[in-house]
């Protein structure tokens, strides 16, 4: 009877991950606009990238712009982007690769799953609930594309765990650079993992821990380490290290899968049958699978919660980090507990209640993504009349009506954050406020023509203030060019955009020549810039 259960828990299971998954792969596609928070800027650098590669000194980005040739992470998504826009074009570049991302990360887990548990069922909706979180409809390409990967390197230790040789090795070294190449975080992730799950594996033989049974696995790492040493030695903005272990523990796990707004626009109850599914495994682990691949799982997932507690939220050159590892507890812990053996009963009625919630979510997602589509269209209806290869900045000051106007309250991102980033890409035009060049941690950067001073200056229209009159007229000078346009989002009657200085800002625009175009919601204009040019 027991048999005849599994069998048929395993048939729900394939059967309700494969209908999950192709809802979740369909949903960037069902509105006009697909509006992430980060994701312009990604495709923006991308474009610039593709400019500079193929026709060098004869693009409008050459004169600001420049790769960089130092070991960094962030490349993957930009190539990625590079390339699917070039064959999809830009309009279709991130609904491609968001789908591509989520099968990705779908199969990923599979192999996994397959490679801890020979014979078991690969497939689960609890996979497609580890991949719906709040990175993905943010726009946390690499992040999101990195972790996606980290089964991968994940599944082929554990296959060859005991049988590594030197030709395995050098696989796994290469699967753990190319997470590297995508982001430091997920890399650094899965050479833990490598390295806990080696030592819980080597536990097998009783004569203990030999150097010559483990090195073979540990090698892999080490380029990592050593790539990750090399970049965190690189300039960064200075942060304070200001660790909160109480507060972080109160917040776990934050708004991790948070994906739309409403009550379904996260799965509470799922998240924390989950989350006791990983505390129970802990318990009920037999001896022989702690001293396993999936010992060490467990090991990787207990480490990166500590690490969520005492790290700080921001440094070298990256924020949000307790976030990314309270993901990182629930993705170790969660391919970790799904196979184990003394849980293995509650995976048919698990997956009903996966597929039930995530269908809630799925439907509550797509709605939000709607709406921020209607936003997306307000703001490009202006945006799309920058013309090709102009030279333009944005100024975003506050438009806190727009959540409740276009009905995405509490999804946790800001749809207008970035757009310009999107409009530029379209219009391969130089958008010289966008913050991916500035911060030195992508593959574009600023070349030093902009300098530093210059390049904070533009960095802060993020948030403009009362001194961006000031700031701007004497961007209006810099070189190698002029500044075309200047667009500004903001909220008139909203007073933390008056405090911000919009009314100064708009008086200057306005005394300089007319507006070009404004939005039905009138938070969006296009200004001609109109100030003095020439050195300085």
């Amino acid at each position: 009877m027991r048999r005849y259960y599994y069998l048929a828990s395993g048939y729900l299971e394939t059967a309700l991950s494969f209908a999950l998954l192709g809802w979740q792969v369909a949903i960037p596609w069902v509105m006009p606009h697909f509006a992430t928070q980060d994701g312009p800027s990604h495709l923006y650098s991308a474009t610039a990238m593709q400019d500079l590669v193929l026709h060098h000194s004869h693009t409008v980005y050459a004169p600001w712009y420049t790769i960089q040739r130092t070991p960094l992470p962030n490349w993957t998504a930009s190539l990625a982007l590079a390339a699917i826009s070039a064959i999809g074009g830009v309009d279709r570049a991130e609904r491609l690769f968001v789908s591509s991302a989520i099968l990705i990360g779908f199969f990923s887990i599979a192999y996994c799953l397959r490679a801890l548990s020979k014979g078991g069922n690969s497939w689960t909706p609890l996979a497609n609930f580890l991949l719906q979180t709040w990175f993905l409809w943010l726009g946390f390409y690499n992040f999101y594309l990195g972790m996606a990967l980290i089964p991968f390197a994940i599944g082929y230790h554990a296959r060859h765990a005991r049988q590594m040789n030197a030709r395995r090795a050098a696989v796994l070294m290469g699967i753990l650079l190319a997470i590297f190449a995508t982001h430091l975080i997920p890399a650094l992730v899965a050479s833990l993992a490598v390295v806990l799950m080696t030592f819980c594996v080597a536990f097998e033989n009783r004569r203990g821990i030999r150097l010559r049974d483990v090195a073979s696995s540990l090698v892999p790492t080490l380029p990592v380490y050593t790539l990750a040493a090399l970049y965190a030695l690189q300039p960064h903005d200075p942060k304070i290290w200001a660790t909160q272990p109480l507060a972080a523990l109160r917040q776990f796990p934050m708004h991790v899968f948070v994906t739309a707004s409403g009550p379904n626009g996260e799965p509470k109850l799922l998240r924390d049958i989950l989350m006791g599914c990983i505390i129970l495994s802990v318990f009920l682990l037999r001896e022989k699978e702690w001293k396993s691949p999936r010992g060490g799982l467990i090991l990787a997932a207990a480490s990166a919660f500590v690490l969520y507690l005492f790290l700080p939220d921001e440094g070298f050159g990256g924020g949000a980090i307790k976030i990314r590892f309270a993901w990182v507890v629930f993705f170790l812990g969660g391919i970790a507990a799904v196979g184990a053996s003394r849980l293995s009963w509650v995976r048919g009625p698990l997956a009903i209640c996966a597929a039930f919630f995530l269908a809630s979510n799925f439907t509550a997602t797509v709605r939000t993504l709607g709406s921020m589509s209607a936003a997306a269209a307000d703001y490009m209806a202006v945006a799309e009349k920058i013309p090709q290869g102009a030279t333009f900045v944005r100024l975003r000051y506050a438009t806190p009506r727009a959540p409740d106007r276009f009905g995405y309250s509490n999804a946790g991102r800001d749809p207008l954050l970035h757009l310009d980033a999107f409009a530029a890409a379209a219009a391969h035009a130089v958008d010289l406020s966008d913050y991916e060049a500035a911060t030195r941690t992508f593959p574009l950067a600023f070349k030093k023509v902009v300098d530093a001073g210059q390049q904070s200056v533009l960095s802060a229209f993020e948030v403009p203030d009362t001194g961006s009159v000031r700031a701007l007229l004497w961007l209006s000078r810099m070189h190698p060019g002029p500044i075309d346009y200047v667009l500004v989002i903001g909220d008139e009657s909203a007073p933390a955009a008056a405090r911000q200085g919009i009314h100064e800002m708009l008086r200057s625009l306005a005394a300089q020549g007319s507006v070009l175009a404004s939005s039905e919601s009138g938070w969006v204009r296009l200004y001609r810039n109109g100030a003095p040019r020439g050195g300085p």
